[in-house]
């Protein structure tokens, strides 16, 4: 689904201007922080609860859609206040659209849950396909005839409706009226402390579109949402879905200290590594790669994107630490850094765009990752997992160089083979992430060889080639003697 979700974003980007994502980022920053309130993290909290009968389920569907109806009306009243602040008449619309996705997106939650919890993946799956696919040509059509903005608002909305008649459709469960009774505390509870990240995390864009957009106008904050767009995929796709695997994994040696240490420090190095190949790639053909794909409209995105690509590379190192807090249930340090990591880049994504626009917002954002997050999530997962610090820093320093040899190598072999007249942008950056694939792998190969497989055996399983018999050989070939 997040390939299609990329592929989809990408082609967009190439018929749209940056001004047309600015104007929708000025009105779904604001919503966003609503949709997180109206969810509350009861989804994720009813898929973890280990009874969960009709009436409860029901109880939930109706606090959810009670919610969802507030926020999606506070969505429409807030529309013309934001219109006012950003000097944009266009912006209430927009509100007015993404309040009635909230609210649709929010009569679906519980339906999903249903399915989850019955182990009926494959259906949800499809589901999801289905709802990409369709919004995604039809907003990629909209986009092509010229529509502008309103091609995004018509993906956020296609997104909405047809998550919710194929959500229906796949559960085949219907809610009972609700009875205050039947509403579980404890769900709530749970899906308060889940939820609370995801707040912090709305709230953050809610302030880089009101500094940016006030600042920069809505070119601006598109040029620096969608350079922070960009910057965001390695991490949603290997960073996020690691998440269960790793807690699972420390939660089988909570009995053992020197045991939780060591699997804590060999996870870190694994999904770093593992983000350091398509992060150092792009970081190296984003001169190229940019314009080729997205159009020459979003050059000047170029600069923001490495330095965002920066912070990114930080991520894992500030984030994982929830791997440990999670499996040991450190609930209050969960809380903690969750605030923590929530309101530091804040204020210094909206320091540096109100002092230097979208290339301040973008120095904040990577500085508050490695001078704040990082050092917090090695003190907190020094107390959760007995990490020994030096040793970890050590580790994740080799990794960094690894990353800097693959970026060095993509930017020297995207203008060698510039240099050698090669003409089309598409086939340097083509090329040049050829060369620096090949470092990666050198260096990788240098740093762990055993961590090296078990990277690219990830890869692989991600591209769903995992079985390929020339995939394996291919893999035995890289790092041979470590089957």
């Amino acid at each position: 689904m997040q390939g299609i979700g990329i592929i989809v974003s990408l082609v967009l980007a190439r018929f749209l201007m940056p001004s047309d994502y600015g104007l929708v980022a000025m009105a779904t920053g604001f919503t966003g922080v609503l949709a997180m309130v109206s969810g509350l993290g009861l989804s994720d909290a009813a898929v973890q609860a280990k009874e969960l009968g009709h009436e409860q389920a029901s109880a939930l569907f109706w606090l959810n859609a009670g919610l969802g109806l507030v926020m999606g009306l506070g969505c429409v009243a807030a529309g013309p206040f934001l219109g006012e602040y950003f000097r944009e008449p266009t912006v209430p619309l927009v509100t007015a659209w993404a309040g009635l996705a909230l609210f649709l997106n929010v009569l679906a939650l519980q339906h999903r849950v249903q399915v989850t919890r019955a182990g009926r993946y494959g259906a949800l799956a499809m589901a999801d396909l289905v709802t990409q696919l369709g919004a995604g040509v039809a907003a990629i059509g909209m986009a092509a005839l010229g529509y502008g903005w309103k091609a995004l608002v018509g993906l956020f909305m296609i997104q909405a409706a047809a998550r919710l008649g194929t959500s229906w459709w796949v559960a085949g469960w219907v809610p009972g009226w609700p009875r205050l009774r039947d509403v579980p505390i404890p769900t709530i509870r749970l899906g308060l402390v889940v939820c609370l990240g995801w707040i912090m995390s709305s709230l953050s864009a809610a302030a880089e579109s009101a500094a940016l957009g006030r600042v920069a106008g809505p070119g601006g904050l598109g040029l620096y949402t969608k350079a922070q767009q960009l910057a965001r995929y390695p991490v949603m796709i290997f960073f996020v879905p690691a998440f269960l695997p790793a807690v699972h994994r420390l939660g089988k040696h909570q009995g053992d200290t020197g045991a939780l240490s060591r699997e804590y420090l060999r996870l870190q190095l694994w999904v770093m590594l593992l983000a350091s190949l398509p992060i150092g790639v792009l970081a190296g053909i984003a001169p190229d790669f940019v314009p080729a794909v997205m159009g020459s409209q979003w050059s000047a995105s170029v600069p923001l994107f490495l330095v965002l690509l920066v912070g990114t590379l930080a991520h894992p190192m500030a984030h994982g630490a929830m791997w440990a807090l999670t499996a040991r249930a450190r609930k209050r340090e969960m809380v903690f850094f969750q605030l923590w990591s929530g309101f530091i880049p804040i204020a210094a994504i909206v320091t540096g765009a109100l002092l230097a626009g979208p290339a301040g917002a973008c120095a904040g954002a990577a500085a508050s990752m490695w001078f704040a997050l990082v050092p917090a999530g090695a003190l907190l997962a020094r107390r959760a997992a007995a990490l020994d610090i030096p040793s970890y820093a050590t580790a994740m320093l080799r990794v960094v160089t690894v990353a800097l040899a693959c970026a060095a190598a993509g930017w020297l072999g995207r203008a060698g083979f510039g240099w050698l007249g090669v003409g089309h942008a598409g086939l340097r950056a083509l090329l040049g992430a050829l060369v620096g694939c090949i470092a990666w792998l050198a260096a990788a190969r240098a740093l762990s060889r055993a961590v090296l497989r078990e990277v690219l055996e990830t890869i692989a399983a991600t591209l769903r080639v995992g079985e390929v018999r020339w995939v394996r050989g291919l893999i035995d070939t890289c790092v041979p003697g470590e089957a």
